[in-house]
């Protein structure tokens, strides 16, 4: 029997060496991925940049798709059900990184805005595997989700879920986490539009988009950003990537190259999943253990250091650090901090910000996407990933 040929996308991490054992793979741009190329591969291993439509495939031996993202709109699943090709996405992969860019980013904006975390409203539109996680992460930071998913809220018949009006009304914070669906009774495409703006007006509101460009009308939300000086935006997903709108570039409190998701243990996860879809499909049996993010540098987080910093910026007075410092001599993690009641909260909250930001500060990514937005493919595509908060441990 032939050996096997794969495709795959060069960008896409752990995989060199780990399918060479099993199956000949080719490495290439997503640019490179051409009905001529493709028409002799058993199976392409891709990310969000390779469109597999009857363009790319008609014609070609290809049984197998694996896409090592979460999203799966790029290939054209009524197309593949026809022509009988199998395809595969990675659920949940990179869920934990998008929860720690959402917080970090909260808490960016609590000191901006002069608002607590705890006791924020939280709109999460979108409640699936990332979802989820953004709302677990919330509720530790003492949060209150409200939860928007019509699909699950459908199946499930659970009338804790409230409509997309209600997140706009009562929300402080709305971070959406949908797939881009258009024609069906739960569309996503421009859900965040011009009506939803207007229930958002004359209070501080922080939308986030790091789900898809097109669930954000942006010519809309430009409009009423225009006008609403309480509205903050952080734009991660944009709606013509790589060409971005400059304005809505320099509106955004924070702008980033669509990699909300971009942490080392999330493309482990999603090449680990596409991988194993493949060796599945196939029966080879694949060997996936050298699949794993590479160690932290530094992986202690020290309280007592941050407590020094922040004096030194006069955010801390020097005559409390000795009281923080016998609060927090047993500390072992954000939750340690928030909880202890004997502390100002506003003190527990920048402690926690300082701790998160360490982990990942999404203004770094927003400066060098300001400072050269014509290279937003190649700051995503050799994007320096960060480790998640869990790779991390905290002490005093």
């Amino acid at each position: 029997m032939d050996r096997l040929r794969i495709i795959a996308d060069d960008k896409i991490p752990y995989l060199k060496g780990v399918i060479e054992p099993y199956a000949d793979i080719d490495y290439l741009p997503p640019f490179q991925f051409t009905p001529v190329e493709v028409k002799s591969a058993d199976a392409l291993i891709i990310r969000t940049r390779t469109l597999c439509n009857e363009s790319l495939l008609e014609g070609s031996d290809v049984k197998m798709i694996a896409t090592a993202t979460i999203g799966y709109d790029h290939i054209d699943r009524n197309y593949c059900a026809k022509a009988g090709i199998t395809w595969s996405n990675a659920p949940g992969c990179n869920a934990d990184s998008v929860a720690q860019y959402i917080m970090s980013v909260v808490f960016i904006w609590s000191r901006k805005s002069g608002i607590p975390v705890k006791g924020l409203k939280i709109g999460i539109v979108g409640v699936g595997n990332v979802g989820k996680k953004v709302e677990a992460f919330a509720r530790r930071c003492g949060m209150k989700p409200l939860l928007c998913d019509p699909p699950r809220a459908l199946a499930e018949q659970d009338d804790t879920f409230v409509n997309i009006e209600t997140i706009a009304q009562k929300a402080d914070v709305i971070t959406f986490h949908t797939p881009l669906i258009f024609d069906t009774d739960f569309a996503t495409y421009k859900l965040a539009n011009s009506q939803l703006f207007e229930h958002m007006k004359e209070r501080p509101v922080l939308l986030i988009n790091s789900a898809r460009g097109g669930v954000v009308d942006e010519k809309e939300m430009l409009e009423f950003m225009s006008y609403s000086k309480q509205f903050d935006v952080v734009t991660d997903c944009w709606e013509d990537e790589p060409h971005i709108n400059i304005d809505l570039l320099n509106m955004s409190m924070l702008s980033t190259p669509h990699i909300a998701g971009y942490s080392y243990d999330g493309k482990a996860n999603a090449t680990r999943m596409a991988v194993d879809s493949i060796s599945s499909y196939f029966s080879l049996s694949v060997d996936t253990s050298s699949i794993v993010p590479p160690p932290v540098v530094d992986p202690v987080i020290s309280v007592g250091l941050i407590i020094n910093n922040l004096i030194d910026k006069n955010i801390i007075k020097p005559e409390q650090k000795e009281v923080l410092n016998e609060a927090f001599e047993n500390v072992t993690s954000i939750d340690d901090i928030l909880k202890n009641e004997n502390i100002d909260l506003n003190i527990r909250e920048y402690i926690v910000g300082e701790i998160l930001l360490k982990t990942y500060d999404p203004r770094n990514d927003d400066q060098r996407l300001r400072n050269d937005p014509g290279s937003f493919e190649e700051q995503r595509g050799d994007y320096p990933f960060r480790r998640e908060l869990k790779a991390y441990s905290v002490k005093i």
